[in-house]
Order: C-alpha cells, then sequence, then structure tokens
C-alpha cells in the first residue's frame, strides 16, 4: 500500500535521526572527548527526560534543536549558512509533522530535498535513501498527472495528440541562450565553461559536483577513440550543455509526451522496432527529452564510427545548429524526431556534409531537402503527402541513418526505422509509408535492398538506364 505523505514526512525524519545522530555524537566527541554526552546533556537543559538517553538515542526534535542551538560553538565550523537554514526548516517541519497537519506533495518534496541535502552535507550514507523516497514521490505526482490529462481527453494520449494535446517542446524546455541565438561555441562545454561552473547548491552539493566532474571527465574522451562516451551519457551532457533544466510544473508535460509516443508504439507495434515496446524505451524519450532517442542512436552509431566526428563533440555542434534552426523558425512540434533535422538549413547541412569524403551537397539538393528537390516535387503533385513534408521527412530520415555508412556491407535503415523517425502521435505510419514508396521509385540516389534504404554518391543502375532510355528517345525524337 502507497505511503500517505505524512508518512513519508514521518519515515524522512526517522532517517534523519539516524545520519544526523552519528554526526552529532562524532562532533560532540571531537570537542569534548569522554565528556561528550555531559556537553550535550548540559545544552539540552530544557528537555532534561530526552537529555538523560544516549545521544544517538535522542529524537529528530532534540538533536536539531541541539545542532541549532550549539551552531556558532560546535557546527558552524563544519557546515554552512545554507546547511543552518534547512536545520531552521526541518525544526519547523517536524512540529507540523508531530502535530498531525496536512502535507501536499510540494511540502512532501521541500521536506525529503531538505532532508537529502542535510544528510548530504554530513556525509551520510542514509541521503541516497531519502533520494529514492524522493524520485519515487515525484514518480508518482507525474503519473497521476498524465492519468489526469487522460481523464481530460478521454481516454487515449494518441488520440488527444491529434487535436494538440500535447505540449510543443518549446514550451517545455529551453535552450540556453548561446544555443537559441547561435552563438554556440562546442569549446564552452570543456571544464571552465560558465554552464559549468555552477555553485554546490545548484548543482546539488558534493554529490552533484561529483557527478558533474564525471560528465566533464566523459567529454574530455571525445580525443580518444577508444574511450567513447555512450548514448546514455550522451543523453545527460546533450541535454545539460543545449538546455536549461526543465521547470518543476514541466516534467508533467515531458511525461505527456513520452507516454504519448509509447502509446503509439505499442497500438501500432508492426510499423515500428520492436524496442519500441518496451517500458525502458519510453524512459529514454524522457531522458533524452525534447529530442527523440533514435537521433542519438544514429548519432552515437554510424555516425561516431566517422574519425573526424569525435562523439559528443560531434553531438553537441550537430544539435546546437538544430535546435537553433528549430528555434529561430518557431517549431511548435512535441519531440524533435530525426525527420524534423533542417538539412535545407546551410549551417546544418554543413555540420552533416563536413566529416564524409565524397561530396555529398549535390545529393541532397537533388534528392533529401531543399527548394529544387525531389520530395518537394512529390510534396506538390501530392497533396496528401504534401500535407505532411512526407516524402522530405523520409529523406531527411533516411540521410541521416545511412549517410555515413558508405562501404558497410549491410547499409542503410530498415522501413521501420525510416518511420519510428518520421511519425507523431496522431499521424498514421501509412503516409510515410506512401512517402517511401514514391521517394524509392524516383530518387537518383536512393537504394533499396529489401525492407532496407540508404542514399549513396552514386546514381542507382536503373534510374541509370532510365536516363539513358530518356535520352535515347529524346535523340530519335529529334531526328524525326
Amino acid at each position: 500500500m502507497a505511503l500517505t505523505n505524512q508518512q513519508r514526512v514521518g519515515k524522512a525524519l526517522n532517517i534523519l535521526r539516524e545520519g544526523l545522530g552519528d554526526f552529532v555524537v562524532r562532533e560532540f566527541e571531537s570537542r569534548f572527548g569522554a565528556k561528550a554526552q555531559a556537553a550535550a546533556k548540559d545544552r539540552l537543559v530544557a528537555d532534561r527526560l530526552r537529555s538523560n538517553k544516549p545521544i544517538q538515542e535522542w529524537d529528530v526534535a532534540a538533536l536539531l534543536r541541539l545542532v541549532f542551538d550549539s551552531w556558532n560553538e560546535i557546527f558552524g565550523q563544519v557546515l554552512g549558512h545554507a546547511e543552518r537554514s534547512i536545520v531552521s526548516e526541518l525544526r519547523t517541519v517536524r512540529d507540523r509533522w508531530a502535530h498531525q497537519e496536512n502535507f501536499s506533495s510540494d511540502d512532501t518534496d521541500r521536506a525529503l530535498v531538505s532532508v537529502e541535502r542535510l544528510l548530504s552535507a554530513i556525509s551520510s550514507l542514509q541521503s541516497e535513501v531519502v533520494r529514492t523516497m524522493k524520485l519515487e514521490l515525484r514518480r508518482q505526482v507525474y503519473d497521476e498527472q498524465v492519468r489526469g490529462e487522460k481523464r481530460k481527453v478521454g481516454g487515449s494520449l494518441v488520440e488527444a495528440a491529434a487535436t494538440g494535446a500535447l505540449k510543443p517542446w518549446r514550451e517545455v524546455v529551453t535552450p540556453h541562450a548561446d544555443v537559441a541565438s547561435g552563438r554556440y561555441q562546442q569549446a564552452e562545454f570543456a571544464a571552465g565553461s560558465p554552464h559549468t561552473q555552477a555553485d554546490d547548491v545548484e548543482v546539488g552539493g558534493v554529490r552533484g559536483r561529483e557527478a558533474l566532474n564525471r560528465l566533464r571527465n566523459v567529454v574530455g574522451r571525445v580525443e580518444s577513440s577508444w574511450r567513447p562516451a555512450t548514448a546514455e551519457e550522451g543523453f545527460e551532457i546533450v541535454r545539460r550543455r543545449l538546455f536549461e533544466p526543465i521547470a518543476g510544473d514541466q516534467f508533467k508535460n515531458r511525461n505527456i509526451t513520452a507516454q504519448a509516443f509509447s502509446e503509439l508504439y505499442h497500438s501500432q507495434s508492426a510499423e515500428f522496432p520492436p524496442e519500441c515496446r518496451s517500458a525502458d524505451y519510453e524512459k529514454r524519450i524522457r531522458a533524452a527529452y525534447p529530442i527523440h532517442p533514435e537521433i542519438f542512436d544514429q548519432l552515437y552509431g554510424s555516425w561516431s564510427t566517422l574519425v573526424k566526428f569525435q562523439r559528443t563533440r560531434g553531438v553537441l555542434r550537430l544539435m546546437a545548429s538544430v535546435i537553433h534552426s528549430l528555434w529561430e523558425k518557431g517549431d511548435n512540434r512535441p519531440l524533435i524526431l530525426p525527420s524534423m533535422i533542417p538539412i535545407d538549413d546551410p549551417r546544418v547541412q554543413s555540420e552533416l556534409t563536413r566529416y564524409l569524403s565524397d561530396n555529398w551537397s549535390p545529393i541532397i539538393e537533388k534528392d533529401v531537402d531543399g527548394p529544387n528537390s525531389l520530395p518537394v516535387r512529390i510534396a506538390g503533385e501530392q497533396p496528401n503527402l504534401g500535407k505532411v513534408s512526407a516524402a522530405r521527412r523520409v529523406a531527411r530520415t533516411i540521410y541521416l541513418g545511412s549517410a555515413p555508412s558508405a562501404g558497410v556491407a549491410h547499409r542503410g535503415i530498415e522501413d521501420r526505422h525510416v518511420k519510428l523517425g518520421c511519425v507523431m502521435p496522431g499521424k498514421s505510419p501509412a503516409v510515410f509509408g506512401d512517402g517511401l514508396r514514391r521517394l524509392a521509385a524516383a530518387a537518383t540516389y536512393l537504394y533499396q535492398d529489401g525492407n532496407r534504404f540508404w542514399y549513396d554518391t552514386q546514381a542507382t543502375v536503373t534510374k541509370l538506364a532510365e536516363d539513358r532510355a530518356e535520352q535515347l528517345k529524346r535523340d530519335q525524337d529529334s531526328r524525326v
């Protein structure tokens, strides 16, 4: 049975009592030696009943009072002003709990954060237990918010997405100012960046600082191809560097979007790769938000094999240009998919071609993206495809998934991955399947082998034969 908020606060205070008791004993013994118990008792003169017990058996109210009243003499030597404020706050929390006052979820979250921070400051391992409690509470709150949204729209989030119920990513999370304005420089993410020189409170205390240092170590690997960052590490690095933290009230909208995509992949499972149906994939969407995990899988997959791409640095450079372009254009879709990468933007195209040995620009202009490209012509000829830019989005997805794999035996991406890179909740996968078929039938540089598709810098034999036949026909007509 789930804990009430009152019970959560009580449990956290009991955990605090255990950790704080050990800390108080340690500090008093360090100062008073064998007279530690007597010294503590003298300072709790107003509460003889509690002070007659060993310090470790004092309740949390007595321990918090002892710490607060002995601050200048003892505890202020090892803790800072922020911790004293937390102690004062927790004394109020304990009094509210003792008087059986109600705790809202926000009140409970605040109490758990304060307990965790104080335990972390005194190097108590119990801080991890409270952190787990805090995360579990947040998951329950977010899940309830998602259920509430589903009730409002009548059940299915996939159906609700068709009516615009999903928040655009730009209303949920904001790029860092230099990314939004196009002034991003990848060197800023190195140690010493103003974005990573956060104070201990901002990064979550000592453990937060350690986590941040681990991220810097990951970034330091970019020059060493034998110690690469994983895609999972990439989620965190890119999120921290390119986007501001998600505001607390916006986690609900992030989770609703993730669940809507998950419902789509479950409800039309035959259209998408099997791994998308797992619960872990929904977690990956939340972790990578607002970027779809398929983008990371492609960039940390085939693109990372390119010597000059430098994995995380290459991902940061590319995605900074993508986000800047989408932000400038006012993109209002709920998630950034492979098909949304604006390859026609010169800055984005430069990042997508600079690492490739062959000249891809003419191929992109003809068969992938641009004002005179084949996908744009198909959109004009087929209004049902043009309405959702189906051929263009298919072409972008295939390019991202296949351009770096020239010369590889098992090339290209499957049609299910093409749809994964294109389809939004509320949209039909069939329209993108149609766009794929029309593109494959008419493109000069798009190859197909069964259900796999890829672009190459060499024209297909079929297209060459068709062009040759057309040329012969024109020559015959001219002689008549």
